[in-house]
């Protein structure tokens, strides 16, 4: 039965004048409820705000810090080189020369917005930024040389001041030298700090700033308020908030200026300074105000209609918190997983980095076994252990590539390469599987494709060497077909679309875990590939790097059939020569690469090589021996000047990370000596520093090449090969 509609008129009839009241106090008890809970919420945003102050302010303040940690570590090495060269009997050209060049250096190495290498040495003014001084110039009166003078010897932190050459405000770091009238400095500019400070903003209703003890204002958000001076302001905001700062100093406080509400949060830098992120509380709650008063209004106008209504309107309430709680949540819960996400990935990259140097230990060693020991048995074990070896730094480098990725720091590096030389290392990597698995390996590749292509060699090598060691991987019997073609790109000559594909017959892939496919550290069909090695990393990496290169990756497999994976990518074409055929180009690869390596001596070639640890000393002196170089040793960078110094070496092998002197303030000594017998001896930087930026930072310090660990004995000799003087080189290909 239909149930009647009941009108205002006959609720009224119902309860009558007696329930009116139980109706107000209803009203009442819900108007109280509500406010109650936006209580809470006032609360829980003003946790938020301060949470929020607090986070920018000590950002700000840390990337203040680690410029001037880094403009100190700069001063210092200042100081001792221009010492170094007083006691050498330098003159003052020379000084300049040397201030011009550190300058250009740790602009392009440190930090482009350090301005120059300067300074008032033996009563000339030097400057390593070709600044030429104004005419009345005078350094001994400039706030850089009083405060060294003042400090006598120790490392100065200047309050900011105009700079004499480029009229910006500046900081600058200076130091007293030996002689005690002599200093030198470096200065930062102070669009750094406006960085910091602008690169925290994008909140509204905030604004960030550093005032000094003095309460100047260094530099702020809004840029109109660089220079002012809120001590000696009266009725502003910015002196409101200094007297709170420099009065009953608190980290955080609430401070009102006219008919607004300000929360504060402060941080103090470098002993006087104070970074400071001001949040409009007011206008912060204003949101929250507004929709307290709808809800009240909404909840006044439903219950004077119908009580009842009451219920439906508190339910979408509470519904509407809950949401708002659970947003809450999740951003929290995000941010969580952002901060776990970046520690997970720095701990890998050292982790990675760390494992390296011992791994170079054992797969050298290992390698002396089975090069000179005359026991099968041995030889058979020694085996072993390579494979085992290169599986584990296998998983090393997928795990650091892994890490680069979800850092954002992965770089790709384009190169001129040949196709035919990437195809030959391909197949001659994956031949030797296939065929201990009884598998047949056929190629199909496109003898008209172009040979010589620009692009990330290395990188292209590791996606395709992915897909072919998963096919190999997962096929049983029959074939693994390997194709590589091209298409022509209309209105594009320099450039084709590189079409790459390989075909299995193996187990292929359920459907339903399709999804899955390309997931870090999860292998499909658990159960039946419980045996296979590998992280499961490989094909997460292989459709990061397409991706980064503007790619994807193809797939198709039938469960129990096989699979076929395949990519598109476009590649500059530099020449018109062909890949022709790949039987003929692969048989010239290979008798080139045999030419190179294996078969290299050098009896009258001398070598330095400094290292920390002795038995990577003793494996790079095994890897060598069959090159019958002659070898020195040093087990830090100490001794390593000392013997440089006192004979010619041919090539000097430097480890990065050691105690005491590195290999880069090494290799700077070495170089720094005008009739140094080595000076332009070539220096190869050895190092198990294998992150993104390692390669052009070791060729900015000085560096010709350098080789990471574990050493690779065919890499080693092929740098031999290129560094050695073509004299003392003998390459016996009778051998």
């Amino acid at each position: 039965m239909k149930e009647k509609n009941t009108s205002f008129s006959e609720i009224f009839k119902k309860y009558g004048e007696k329930n009116i009241l139980g109706g107000a106090l209803i009203i009442i008890f819900f108007v109280a409820l509500i406010s109650g809970y936006y209580l809470r919420m006032y609360s829980s945003a003003k946790d938020s705000i301060i949470a929020r102050g607090e986070t920018r302010a000590l950002k700000a303040a840390e990337q203040f810090v680690s410029y001037i940690e880094a403009e100190k570590i700069v001063v210092q090495q200042e100081k001792f080189t221009t010492e170094k060269l007083l006691k050498e009997g330098r003159n003052h050209d020379e000084i300049v020369e040397y201030m011009t060049a550190y300058t250009r250096m740790i602009q392009e190495t440190i930090n482009d917005r350090i301005t120059g290498a300067y300074g008032y040495i033996k009563g000339e003014y030097c400057d390593g930024a070709d600044w030429i001084p104004y005419p009345g110039f005078e350094p001994t009166e400039r706030p850089w040389y009083k405060a060294a003078m003042e400090n006598k010897g120790e490392i100065t932190l200047v309050e900011p001041y105009v700079d004499a050459r480029l009229g910006t405000i500046t900081m600058t770091v200076s130091q007293m030298l030996e002689d005690g009238e002599s200093v030198v400095a470096v200065d930062l500019s102070f669009d750094m700090l406006k960085e910091v400070i602008g690169g925290n903003t994008g909140y509204e209703n905030s604004v960030e700033f550093v005032l000094n003890s003095n309460g100047d204002v260094l530099t702020h958000s809004d840029q109109w308020e660089i220079g002012h001076n809120y001590l000696d302001e009266k009725d502003t905001l910015g002196a409101a908030v200094a007297g709170k700062i420099f009065g009953a100093y608190e980290e955080c406080f609430e401070v009102s200026f006219d008919g607004d509400d300000y929360v504060a949060y402060v941080v103090p830098i470098s002993d006087s300074w104070y970074s400071v992120s001001l949040i409009d509380s007011k206008e912060s709650y204003r949101p929250l105000r507004i929709m307290f008063l709808i809800t009240l209004v909404l909840i006044l106008v439903s219950s004077a209609v119908l009580v009842a209504l009451f219920y439906d309107l508190i339910n979408k309430t509470v519904i509407l918190g809950n949401e708002k709680r659970r947003s809450n949540e999740l951003e929290l819960m995000t941010e969580r997983a952002m901060a776990a996400n970046e520690a997970k990935s720095s701990f890998l990259s050292n982790m990675s980095h760390e494992i390296r140097t011992p791994i170079n230990a054992i797969l050298g060693m290992n390698e002396m076994i089975i090069r000179e020991s005359t026991d099968e048995r041995a030889v058979e074990y020694a085996y072993s252990v390579k494979a085992a070896g290169d599986t584990l730094l296998g998983i090393i480098n997928d795990v650091l590539d892994l890490s680069k990725i979800e850092a954002g720091k992965l770089e790709l590096i384009p190169v001129d390469y040949e196709l035919a030389s990437v195809l030959n290392d391909l197949v001659t990597m994956i031949l030797p599987r296939a065929v201990a698995k009884g598998l047949e390996l056929k190629l199909d590749f496109d003898s008209s494709a172009p040979n010589l292509l620009h692009g990330d060699e290395v990188r292209i090598k590791q996606i395709i060497t992915n897909i072919l060691t998963n096919a190999v991987k997962y096929t049983e019997k029959g074939t693994v077909t390997f194709g590589v073609g091209y298409e022509e790109i209309p209105g594009k000559d320099d450039e084709i679309n590189l079409k790459v594909y390989v075909r299995d017959t193996g187990i292929g892939i359920r459907q339903e875990d399709m999804d899955k496919l390309f997931n870090e550290f999860q292998r499909l069909d658990e159960k039946h590939n419980r045996n296979m090695e590998g992280t499961g990393l490989g094909m997460s990496i292989t459709r990061s790097l397409l991706e980064m290169m503007g790619s994807s990756i193809s797939v198709k497999s039938k469960y129990g059939e096989g699979s076929e994976f395949g990519f598109i990518l476009t590649q500059k074409v530099r020449g018109t020569q062909m890949l022709g055929d790949y039987e003929t180009t692969c048989r010239g690869s290979l008798k080139k690469e045999v030419s190179k390596t294996g078969l290299l001596r050098a009896p009258e070639a001398q070598i330095l090589v400094v290292d920390d640890m002795k038995v990577n000393l003793k494996v790079f002196e095994k890897l060598l021996k069959r090159t019958e170089v002659d070898i020195d040793t040093a087990a830090d960078g100490d001794t390593g000047i000392e013997l440089a110094a006192n004979k010619k070496y041919d090539i000097i092998f430097l480890d990065h990370m050691m105690p005491g002197k590195d290999g880069i303030e090494t290799l700077s000594e070495i170089r720094s000596r005008d009739d140094g017998l080595n000076i332009d001896t070539p220096v190869i930087c050895l190092t198990a520093n294998a992150v993104s930026g390692a390669r052009e930072m070791y060729l900015s310090a000085g560096f010709n090449d350098y080789l990471t660990k574990p050493i690779a004995s065919a890499r080693l000799e092929e740098m031999l090969a290129e560094y050695l003087p073509e004299e003392k080189v003998i390459f016996n290909e009778e051998e």
